[in-house]
């Protein structure tokens, strides 16, 4: 086996950007779900012939090499914080007809002959080539003025998940900085915090599984949470907002700017499996949905693209966590109207109907 120092040379193959395609959420507005899709399709054209334009321009081939070693060096500080200590196991692994082939494919590079002396242009010459992150519906659960913090887990039980989300400009590969990026997710049973009671979620006054962060001068953001749970009609993933202008205020919430991008982010279905057997995943009464039946998971998945996140284990399993990272294409000229479905103010939680948020 290959020494931890040298899986450098493996990382360099999971620095890629990925599709994550149109999904409805239950309650959502059918025709509306629709409608974006067929603007997503057009979209996704633009952006694809937009980004390989500059996928081996230098700016792009610096990027990626620093995200090499910023994920291997986080990947093994966060061995040594757990006491997992050093493994040689890291796994990097990404699904009706190129939704199968890429669930096929073997994303585990520590069985491929590359060793740390492979040359980058060997490597990055692989499957390793830069997509993006399509446009996505937003969905009934987000709330906005959520809290500024890495750590948005809360106690909430479940597969320690770590992110490396990486955000760049889809025409030029330049970093974005200064960019807040919103994400939030379920738990392990398939349940939403900041949503009212009466939706079957947590209730406003609840925050866990959401957090906000700025994107640093390479356009990093990281986040410590848990691996998302499923819930009826949609397998597990993580929804992204990206937001340019907006301004942190003294309670660490934010308000204004534009949204310049909304996306969803999925795993591979083995990784799902492999996850939902653990406690407290095994425990969700809710109907499991894999990614091939949750309603436009085939949109998410080219000829060309592979549709999910790169991860590494950080231990012999999926149960002693994982690093997941990905590089998100951005439109900086797009300004999309995000509704929200609740707010939350210095006082707690507030529902929102037609842009009140009482």
């Amino acid at each position: 086996m290959i020494a931890l120092r040298n899986m450098i040379a493996f990382l360099v193959a999971a620095v890629l950007c990925v599709d994550v395609g149109v999904f409805a959420h239950p309650g959502e507005d059918i025709e509306l779900v629709n409608h974006e899709a067929a603007i997503h399709k057009a979209t996704l054209k633009v952006a694809h012939a937009a980004i390989s334009r500059c996928d081996d321009a230098p700016a792009a081939l610096a990027l990626k090499k620093n995200a090499i070693f910023r994920r291997y060096g986080l990947a093994d500080a966060l061995q040594y914080e757990n006491s997992l200590g050093r493994t040689d196991d890291f796994l990097d692994e990404r699904d009706e007809k190129d939704l199968k082939k890429w669930e096929a494919l073997s994303h585990d590079d520590t069985s491929k002959d590359w060793n740390a002396g492979t040359p980058e242009s060997v490597i990055f010459g692989s499957n390793a080539t830069t997509a993006l992150t399509p446009e996505s519906i937003l969905g009934p659960y987000f709330v906005s003025g959520e809290l500024f913090r890495k750590d948005i887990t809360e106690g909430q039980d479940g597969v320690p998940l770590h992110l490396d989300l990486q955000f760049v400009n889809q025409n030029t590969y330049e970093p974005i900085p200064d960019m807040l990026v919103d994400i939030w997710h379920s738990n392990a049973t398939g349940v939403y915090s900041g949503i009212a009671q009466g939706a079957g979620q947590a209730g406003l006054n609840t925050t866990f599984l959401r957090g906000v962060a700025k994107t640093d001068t390479e356009g990093v953001v990281q986040f410590d949470t848990i691996y998302p749970g499923h819930y009826g009609g949609r397998s597990n993933h993580i929804h992204i907002l990206t937001i340019e202008g907006g301004i942190m205020l003294p309670n660490k919430t934010y308000t204004g700017g534009r949204a310049n991008h909304v996306g969803q982010l999925y795993f591979n279905q083995a990784l799902n499996d492999a996850v939902e057997n653990f406690a407290p995943y095994n425990s969700n009464k809710q109907q499991y949905t894999t990614n091939q039946n949750d309603g436009f998971a085939k949109d998410a998945a080219s000829a060309q693209y592979d549709p999910f996140m790169s991860y590494i284990r950080l231990g012999s399993g999926p149960g002693d966590g994982l690093l997941a990272y990905i590089t998100v294409g951005v439109n900086q000229d797009a300004n999309y109207d995000a509704k929200p479905a609740a707010h939350w103010g210095h006082d707690g939680g507030h529902e929102c109907h037609n842009d009140n948020c009482n």
